[in-house]
């Protein structure tokens, strides 16, 4: 891990890190270490994401990383759904739509949220 950022923890106990490695001349990612083996190895990252600021587990095969790409000059700011078995991604949501956000979260019923500096705003 060069800057960790942000982490959250599944209901297995697997650790979800976020790494801002961009601020430090290296790739920014999100990193899973294994709860039973400690082995850790690359959620998303590879140039994918710029300033990944928090992450959440949605449920066992999923997770949200709210990226806040404007910090660094990113031409947008994103809600990524990265699918942990195959490592897709979806977008949730970009641009001017969530600006700089900072914290991502589901509620019990499945809803999402995400922050920034200015508002709490409800996703989906």
């Amino acid at each position: 891990l060069v800057l960790p950022e942000a982490l959250t923890v599944s209901r297995k106990g697997d650790v979800y890190v976020a790494d801002i490695g961009a601020f430090a001349g290296q790739q920014s990612r999100v990193v899973k270490v294994d709860f039973i083996t400690g082995i850790a190895t690359v959620v998303s990252g590879g140039g994918n994401l710029l300033i990944p600021a928090a992450v959440a587990v949605e449920s066992e095969n999923t997770l949200l990383i709210a990226d806040a790409a404007s910090f660094a000059g990113g031409p947008f700011d994103l809600i990524l759904r990265i699918n942990i078995s195959d490592g897709s991604q979806t977008v949730l949501t970009a641009g001017n739509l969530l600006k700089r956000p900072v914290s991502v979260g589901v509620a019990t019923n499945g809803s999402i949220f995400a922050g920034n500096n200015e508002t709490n705003q409800h996703l989906l």
